[in-house]
């Protein structure tokens, strides 16, 4: 997720995720965190293929 505003400085105490609808790209992929985060959104992509389509998997 990229936020911002133009060239000037912003800063951004908080947000809130409505809605995710994809699986987005890492910026950063060869990064530990985002390493760890690719095997967790697998997981998550995995169980909602196992659920059907349009339908998210029960959570845990």
């Amino acid at each position: 997720m990229r936020v911002g505003s133009g060239e000037s400085t912003v800063y951004i105490h908080s947000i809130q995720v409505l809605e995710v609808t994809g699986k987005g790209t890492f910026t950063r992929p060869d990064d530990p965190a985002a390493k760890e985060a690719k095997k967790k959104q697998d997981e998550v992509w995995a169980e909602r293929e196992k659920a059907g389509a349009g339908q998210p998997a029960e959570a845990p």
